[in-house]
């Protein structure tokens, strides 16, 4: 994906080409899942969707300060709900210091190579997985739970689980 990020609209008639009609059913249907779980997504304002790699790079970091969580939150709203560009180095520094980290050291953490690195290795390591959709949840290192289903889907599929590790 380019440094600008790319239209959504654009992404998913070049990708799975998909009609305008088909998109605006895919983001009602994803707007009402979103909101049964607690997140506001604004398609007026999040129109593009932009490279993450540096928010991936700081989330392994926060991981460091038990922050994953909360930096998490901040991201899903700077992204769903206000549109932000979280692809930009300033954005994410105003996330880091919203959530009581020093934005200096997040600004070394996303130039250190050791970081990268690691990054890389759990982005091989997931892979592997054959990961599809998003989101995905791993559950006891092997078992996907993968796609923005409702909350009565994700209860069966972990109902499933469950019964399958009982069994």
């Amino acid at each position: 994906m380019s440094e600008d990020g790319q239209l959504i609209s654009d992404y998913f008639k070049q990708q799975f080409r998909w009609s305008d009609n088909k998109l605006k059913q895919y983001q009602t249907d994803l707007v009402a899942t979103a909101k049964n779980a607690g997140v506001c997504i604004d398609f007026s304002k999040r129109r593009y969707y932009f490279n993450t790699h540096k928010a991936h790079r700081l989330m392994h970091w926060v991981h460091g300060f038990n922050k994953q969580i909360e930096f998490n939150e901040y991201l899903i709203k700077a992204y769903f709900e206000l549109g932000l560009d979280i692809s930009q180095t300033d954005v994410l520094l105003q996330i880091i210091m919203d959530i009581g980290l020093d934005p200096n050291s997040a600004r070394l953490a996303l130039e250190d190579p050791q970081i990268e690195q690691a990054l890389m290795q759990k982005v091989e390591r997931y892979m592997a997985f054959n990961i599809t959709s998003i989101p995905t949840f791993i559950l006891d290192g092997s078992y996907l739970l993968q796609g923005s289903n409702s909350v009565s889907e994700i209860t069966h599929q972990l109902g499933q689980y469950l019964k399958s590790k009982a069994a």
